[in-house]
C-alpha cells in the first residue's frame, strides 16, 4: 500500500491501480489540492475543506462516494462509518472511518474536535493497523490531546495530519508540535509511505510522518 497526503485531511491509499481518497479538498477550500482518479472517495464531514469528491473523477474512474455512517462494501474494500458529534460551526456531523483495505485496518478520525472517541466507536473499530489522527480540531482537540487519543487506540502505526484553518483562517501547521508531544522531535517526514501488511506486524505505535503536497 502507497499512502500519500496533500494538506489539511487530505489522503490517497492506493494498492495498484486501486485508489481510496479520504477527505479531498474541494476547489473552493482553504488549499490547492490534486485531482486525481479514485475508485472509492470517503467524506468526514460536508464542508469545502472535506468533500471535494467531484475532483476524483478521471479518466475512466468514477468513484463510489461514502459520506456518512453506516456499512459500505465495494470491489473487496469494506467500510464502516460513525458519526462522532458537533464539530467545527456544528453541523454537519463528522463520521469516523474504519477502513479494509488489502487485509490492511485504516482508521480515519476525520476533523473530530473532542479528545475521545464514543465507546461504541472505540469498540467498533477494533485493532487498527494504521491510525490518521488530526493534530487540531478545534478548541479541546490540541496536540497534546491528539497524541494522548492516539496513544490509547494502540494502532501498529499512527500518521498524523495537521488540520486547519485555525481561528485566524490560515492553515495550522501542527506537526512539529505533535511530534515533541510524542518525543519524536527528530523524525524526517516522509514523501510518502509504502508499506506491507508483514511489516506493520513488527511495528507498535510508531508514528510516521508523510509530507504534504
Amino acid at each position: 500500500m502507497v499512502i500519500q497526503y496533500f494538506g489539511l485531511g487530505f489522503v490517497k491509499a492506493s494498492v495498484g491501480d486501486t485508489v481510496v481518497s479520504f477527505a479531498p479538498v474541494a476547489k473552493d477550500g482553504a488549499i490547492k489540492a490534486p485531482s486525481f482518479g479514485a475508485d472509492v472517495v470517503l467524506v468526514p464531514m460536508h464542508h469545502p475543506n472535506y468533500a471535494g469528491a467531484e475532483n476524483m473523477y478521471y479518466g475512466s474512474k468514477e468513484p463510489v462516494v461514502i459520506e456518512g455512517p453506516g456499512e459500505y462494501e465495494t470491489g473487496g474494500i469494506f467500510i464502516r462509518g460513525w458519526a462522532t458529534g458537533d464539530v467545527l460551526s456544528g453541523k454537519p456531523l463528522a463520521t469516523v472511518y474504519s477502513v479494509r483495505f488489502d487485509e490492511i485496518n485504516l482508521c480515519y478520525l476525520g476533523p473530530i474536535a473532542k479528545p475521545e472517541l464514543p465507546a461504541d466507536v472505540v469498540e467498533g473499530l477494533g485493532d487498527v493497523d494504521i491510525l490518521f489522527v488530526p493534530t487540531y480540531g478545534g478548541d479541546t482537540l490540541d496536540e497534546s490531546a491528539a497524541h494522548k487519543l492516539a496513544s490509547k487506540m494502540g494502532a501498529n502505526v499512527v500518521v498524523p495530519l495537521f488540520y486547519g484553518p485555525g481561528a485566524s483562517g490560515k492553515v495550522s501547521d501542527t506537526l512539529k508540535s505533535y511530534l515533541k508531544e510524542a518525543g519524536e522531535e527528530g523524525r524526517k517526514p516522509l514523501d510518502k509511505l509504502t508499506i506491507k501488511r508483514k511489516e506493520l506486524e513488527t511495528k507498535e505505535g510508531e508514528i510516521i510522518s508523510i509530507k504534504s503536497f
